[in-house]
């Protein structure tokens, strides 16, 4: 079973294009509940209301690989309908468990950070507005 955030393997398919990434953040499903108090001061109840799920955003190294990638999903942005895979880990880096599959459209990718005094990996992200629900 997980129990690290190492233990996790995180793919997007991007109009044919497979890319592994290194971290993956978002994914939370909330909703907003409307509540009222019934008449007579009576007690308050809480009323369903429709879930919502936050987007995702992936980051990676920038590697040599990635020059092309990288300016081919700028031209997608808004476009691209894509896939990402959560897939969990075993301590051996087998797959555990059925993958969190999440769909949506390219909302967004960021290049990474520069600094002429800075040793950091450059990191580059995709955003992705996600479809409603995990699969």
């Amino acid at each position: 079973m997980p129990g690290r955030q190492d233990q996790y393997l995180v793919t997007m398919s991007c109009e044919g294009r497979q890319i592994t990434f290194d971290t993956f953040t978002g994914s939370g499903v909330t909703s907003d509940p409307v509540k009222r108090r019934r008449g007579g001061m009576g007690p308050q109840r809480a009323y369903g209301a429709p879930s919502s799920t936050e987007d995702v955003t992936v980051s990676k190294p920038y590697e040599d690989a990635d020059v092309e990638l990288r300016r081919y999903m700028y031209s997608r942005v808004g476009k691209a309908r894509v896939v990402i895979s959560k897939q969990a880990l075993d301590l051996d880096g087998n797959a555990f468990g059925r993958a969190e599959v999440y769909t949506g459209i390219l909302s967004g990718v960021t290049p990474g950070e520069v600094d002429s005094d800075s040793n950091e990996v450059e990191m580059w992200e995709a955003m992705i507005s996600v479809d409603g629900s995990v699969g």
